[in-house]
């Protein structure tokens, strides 16, 4: 019996011998080699976009893979045409850079993610200086604070230093209650008056945010769009700003109190309380010394279906005249 094993024996042994001699074959390594790390696009015109390729090479031995690119912001688009690249095969990644945003000297960066044994991490930059052919100060018209008894201005101020002649065709809004006018100051500089009258501003919004748009004869930006923010002075703060009845049953009554604090020291009354909708009322409620409560009352007899009005409470204030809470809601 052991003669007959014996063979076999040294068969497995011979075996064991023979995989412990053989050495698993090398898998590689990918190795990411750019020709640049950095770009110069020297005079950029604002509202242009520039681009340039940052080309490389896989010089390892195994497929170099692009995990992830990314950039300091969204200003620049970076994406390379695939991300698998075999040893020796050539790539780009593309970056492209939109100055509409930006003025004077900017400075970016890529990052490239790779599986690169060396540089897995690497950093490409590109700098510029945005020029304008038409410059604008400031660049957002802001007006805070305004009175409602007052009418509050903001100049905006478009010079060139590149056009014999600076010409604004025309400036609009999307604001009703703003007022525009176009000065010609001299042939390279213009002046936009913005003249915001509180009096006809919509009494139960606060706050508005909009644009001008503006045209002028500059072939590099013919169209400008510049942000307004504009917010109201309110001597009056009340809460809550939007009355809801969603969801009432029928036969079902419901309240809301609607608490007025002044902003200051100061004292103020409400002269008129009254409603759109007939089925709620506006009850005047006792409050601390310097707050007013009225409590907002839906009736029982309200109608089946949805509703829409408002809350008119009317104060001794010039600033703030009127105060008007919408209402919303519905009988289920």
């Amino acid at each position: 019996m052991i003669k007959k094993l014996l063979p076999l024996l040294l068969l497995v042994a011979c075996a064991t011998v023979m995989a412990q001699d053989e050495k698993p074959e090398s898998t590689g390594s990918a190795k990411i080699k750019f020709e640049k790390d950095f770009h110069d696009f020297g005079d950029i015109d604002k509202g242009e976009k520039v681009s340039v390729d940052f080309p490389f090479t896989n010089v390892g031995d195994a497929d170099l893979e692009i995990l992830d690119v990314k950039t300091s912001c969204g200003c620049t688009s970076a994406k390379p045409s695939k991300d698998s690249f075999k040893p020796g095969e050539k790539g780009v990644i593309p970056v492209t850079f939109d100055s509409e945003r930006f003025s004077g000297k900017i400075k970016k960066t890529i990052t490239v993610m790779s599986n690169s044994v060396e540089n897995g991490t690497a950093s490409l930059s590109i700098e510029g200086n945005i020029v304008s052919e038409v410059n604008i100060k400031p660049q957002m018209v802001s007006l805070f604070n305004i009175k409602r008894s007052e009418a509050s201005t903001s100049e905006i101020m478009i010079d060139t230093s590149r056009m014999d002649k600076l010409e604004v065709s025309d400036v609009k809004t999307d604001l009703d209650f703003m007022k525009l006018e176009i000065n010609q100051k001299s042939p390279k500089e213009v002046i936009i008056k913005a003249v915001v009258d509180g009096k006809v501003a919509p009494k139960d919004t606060p706050s508005f945010r909009g644009y001008l748009d503006i045209k002028t004869n500059s072939k590099k930006r013919p169209e400008i769009k510049i942000p307004v923010n504009i917010k109201f002075e309110e001597p009056v703060r009340y809460l809550p700003r939007f009355i809801s009845f969603f969801g009432t049953k029928p036969g079902q009554s419901r309240e809301v109190v609607v608490t007025l604090t002044p902003a200051g020291d100061g004292e103020f009354n409400i002269t008129e309380a009254s409603s759109s909708l007939a089925f709620v009322e506006v009850k005047p409620m006792e409050g601390e010394a310097k707050e007013k409560k009225f409590n907002v009352v839906l009736s029982d007899k309200a109608e089946t279906g949805k509703f829409a009005g408002y809350v008119t409470l009317k104060t001794n204030l010039p600033d703030q005249p009127e105060i008007t809470i919408p209402v919303r809601g519905s009988i289920l």
